[in-house]
């Protein structure tokens, strides 16, 4: 009972461990990785202008430049003070449980090791990256994700290492929360739940539908797929710890700053993919007229002198 009660706690600090990236390890870029602007932008833009309807404003909407002329939606907080209480308490969680543990392991454990094992947690999932693509209509990112899951499975000795990434096999990151936005299907109000963290009503949906394409969620015992989690939990944290605190540190208002992160997020993952079904159509657009040129019956020419006898 013990230790799966702190699998338990180590669960419910998890997404603050990741910042705002909380269904896939690679499904979404994390905001405070390469944290120079984005963490200035942070700092400048640590509280937010309540609007007349209580809804806020996104701050990051003009740091896009490709967004700029399309300012980003109003972000929804009916339930802001159940959603702070929450945030503190999984604030706290992290920073008495979480944080000391994953600290202490990262002093036992080397960081190529901790790396490896990153890779490999990621590797696991490929289910939820690889039926998502396929979900959102990319089918060539799904290609390559079953690529990636082959190759790095077996040259990579079960994920530890990525040799498909210098094989020129990207990553293809997608979840379910991400499909749902590819049919237009909104984010609704914002979410700070007691142990899935930031979050939103489209994206709780998403990640029920994650929880059941993760392979860890059919591991019995049950105890044995929380440890599996827990691990891996304690083990991403080892190596992004220092980014949370640069959050709190950097903000007047972290929760503020952190519901801004996670929506900034969502929309910029889903411009990419948007982005990539744009260039599929048009170089679909480009071979249908190339297909049309050389299906045209080319005029005959004739040779001077060669109907002369």
């Amino acid at each position: 009972m013990k230790p799966t009660l702190l699998c338990l706690l180590l669960l419910a600090a998890a997404p603050l461990a990741r910042g705002v990236d909380l269904v896939s390890d690679s499904v979404f870029n994390d905001p405070f990785d390469n944290a120079g602007p984005v963490g200035k932008k942070l700092q400048s833009n640590s509280t937010e202008k309540k609007a007349a309807d209580g809804s806020f404003h996104d701050p990051f909407a003009e740091s896009n430049s490709t967004t700029a002329e399309q300012p980003a939606p109003a972000v929804s907080d009916p339930i802001e003070k159940v959603n702070r209480v929450f945030f503190t308490f999984n604030d706290k969680l992290y920073s008495w449980v979480l944080k000391p543990i994953s600290r202490g392991f990262g002093f036992i454990a080397p960081t190529p090791v901790r790396e490896s094992l990153d890779r490999a947690f990621v590797n696991l999932k490929y289910p939820v990256r690889g039926v998502n693509n396929l979900l959102e209509g990319q089918f060539t990112g799904a290609g390559v994700e079953t690529a990636r899951f082959v190759v790095n499975t077996t040259v990579g000795i079960g994920g530890l290492f990525d040799p498909a990434s210098r094989w020129k096999l990207k990553p293809q990151p997608a979840d379910f929360d991400q499909t749902l936005a590819t049919y237009r299907i909104p984010s609704g109000f914002y979410l700070n739940l007691p142990v899935l963290g930031p979050s939103s009503a489209r994206g709780a949906v998403g990640s029920v539908g994650d929880m059941f394409l993760n392979p860890t969620f059919y591991i019995n015992p049950d105890w044995i797929g929380l440890a599996v989690t827990g691990a891996n939990t304690v083990n991403y944290t080892s190596l992004h710890y220092k980014e949370y605190d640069t959050l709190k540190a950097g903000t007047l208002d972290p929760y503020v700053a952190m519901r801004s992160a996670y929506f900034e997020n969502r929309r910029h993952a889903l411009e990419k993919v948007r982005a990539k079904a744009q260039d599929k159509a048009q170089d679909n657009t480009q071979e249908k007229a190339q297909e049309k040129v050389q299906s045209k019956p080319r005029a005959k020419t004739k040779v001077v002198g060669q109907d002369k006898k």
